[in-house]
C-alpha cells in the first residue's frame, strides 16, 4: 500500500491528498488570492489537528495560520524571536483575526514582548470585544470598573460586563451580582443582583448560588438561606473515598479497598477522619453503624476544615431530635463556602471574595470564625477517643 502525504492551503483551506512518490503538490490557482495566485501548500504533519481544523474551516486560513504559529512560537520556551511573534499576531490581527487582536491586547497591557502600551492594548481589545468575544469584553469591564491602567470609568465597565453577561459569559454575571449587591460601583440594587447571580448558577457558576443565599441573609430571610445553602452544600461537597492507590519502592502503583477503616486511616488528616465518619453513618469498611460515633469524627474533620463532614453535620443536626437549626445553618454555610471555593480557581474565589467582603452585613471571613468558634465548642464537649 502507497503511503499518502496530505496538505492544506494557507489561503483557501483547501486540503489536498497525494501519493508520496508523486513529490510535491500540483500547481493551481487558488481562489481567495489575487491575479491568478497559486495555492501555498503546507505538509500537514506540521500542524496540529487542531490547527488542520481550524484552517480548514476559517474564513480566513492565512490569519489563522499566522496566529497559530505566533502562539506555538510563544509556547516554546527555546524560541527567542519574540518580534517575529509580535509581528505574526499584529498581521493576524490587522486581517480580523479575533483571538490574535486579544492576544495583542493583552500583550500591550502588560507589556509582555513589547513595551507597555495601554492605548493600543484598549485599541485591539475594543476591536476584539466589537467583533463578539467575550474575554476582551470582561477585559475592559474590569479595567474600566478597577481604574486599572486607566482612570477608573464605572459607567464604561459596566457596560462591558453586561454585554459580556448578555452573550452568557457566567463571570460577568457573577461580577454584576456582587456589583450591585454591595453598592461599591454602583447604587445598590438587591433585585439586580437577586437576577444576575441567578442568571450565573443558571449558567453553571456555583458561586452564583452563594451570592443567592447570601442576598437572602441580607434580606432576613433566613430559612430561604438555609435551604439555598444545604442544596448548594450537596451539590460542592464530595463524599470521601474508599479506593487506594499505593506503591512500594519495588512495585508498581496498586490498588484496593479499604475494609478496615480504623486501621487503614489515621487520625493526622482531615480526610482520613471524614471516612472515619462516613464509616460509622453507613455501617461500613469494617465497623458497624453508629450515630453517635460517625457524628464525633465528623465533628473533628470539620473542625480542620473538611466540607464533607460539615455538610454531613448540618444533614445531622436538621434532623436530630430534637433538631438544632442554628449548628445546621452554619455547618451547611460554611460546606457551601468552602466546597465553592475548592471546586473553583484561587485567582477567580479571591476576586469573589474580595468584593463580597466589602459588605459589611455578611462576611465570609466572619463565618468563617463563627464555624471555628462553634467547632471548638463542639470539640471541647468531645471525649478523648471515641473508637
Amino acid at each position: 500500500m502507497s503511503k499518502t502525504r496530505n496538505f492544506i492551503c494557507i489561503h483557501c483551506g483547501k486540503k489536498l491528498k497525494i501519493k508520496a512518490s508523486k513529490g510535491e503538490p500540483y500547481a493551481e490557482i487558488c481562489p481567495k488570492r489575487s491575479y491568478g495566485d497559486l495555492h501555498v501548500w503546507i505538509d500537514c504533519r506540521k500542524l496540529s489537528a487542531e490547527c488542520r481544523n481550524s484552517l480548514s474551516s476559517s474564513e480566513m486560513p492565512i490569519a489563522e495560520y499566522m496566529y497559530y504559529t505566533a502562539h506555538c512560537n510563544e509556547a516554546n520556551k527555546n524560541y527567542q524571536d519574540t518580534e517575529t511573534t509580535i509581528s505574526l499576531y499584529q498581521k493576524a490581527a490587522e486581517l480580523g483575526h479575533i483571538k490574535a487582536m486579544l492576544a495583542l491586547g493583552e500583550k500591550y497591557i502588560e507589556g509582555k514582548h513589547v513595551p507597555k502600551n495601554t492605548e493600543e492594548a484598549l485599541l485591539w481589545y475594543r476591536k476584539a470585544a466589537e467583533a463578539g468575544d467575550i474575554k476582551a469584553m470582561v477585559a475592559l469591564g474590569e479595567i474600566y470598573v478597577e481604574g486599572k491602567y486607566v482612570p477608573k470609568d464605572t459607567k464604561e465597565g459596566l457596560l462591558w460586563y453586561r454585554k459580556a453577561a448578555e452573550a452568557g459569559e457566567a463571570d460577568a454575571m457573577l461580577v454584576l451580582g456582587c456589583i450591585y449587591e454591595t453598592g461599591k460601583d454602583s447604587p445598590q440594587d438587591l433585585k439586580e443582583a437577586e437576577r444576575w447571580y441567578q442568571k450565573a448558577f443558571y449558567a453553571g457558576d456555583n458561586l452564583g448560588k452563594l451570592g443567592l443565599a447570601r442576598l437572602c441573609e441580607l434580606k432576613n430571610e433566613k430559612a430561604k438561606a438555609a435551604i439555598i445553602y444545604e442544596e448548594l452544600a450537596k451539590t460542592v461537597t464530595v463524599p470521601p473515598s474508599f479506593f487506594l492507590v499505593f506503591s512500594l519502592p519495588w512495585t508498581l502503583p496498586a490498588h484496593g479497598l479499604i475494609v478496615d477503616v480504623l486501621n487503614q486511616t489515621t487520625e493526622q488528616n482531615s480526610y482520613d477522619l471524614s471516612r472515619r465518619g462516613y464509616a460509622y453513618e453507613h455501617g461500613t469498611a469494617g465497623v458497624e453503624k453508629n450515630q453517635d460515633k460517625a457524628v464525633y469524627w465528623y465533628q473533628r474533620a470539620a473542625a480542620e476544615g473538611n466540607s464533607y463532614a460539615m455538610y454531613a453535620l448540618g444533614h445531622f443536626y436538621s434532623n436530630a431530635m430534637p433538631k438544632d437549626l442554628e449548628k445546621a445553618f452554619v455547618y451547611f454555610r460554611q460546606a457551601a463556602i468552602i466546597g465553592c471555593k475548592e471546586m473553583c480557581d484561587s485567582g477567580k474565589w479571591e476576586s469573589f471574595q474580595t468584593k463580597v467582603e466589602m459588605n459589611s452585613k455578611f462576611s465570609i471571613q466572619k463565618t468563617q470564625e463563627l464555624l471555628a468558634q462553634k467547632g471548638n465548642e463542639l470539640i471541647a464537649e468531645l471525649p478523648m477517643s471515641l473508637s
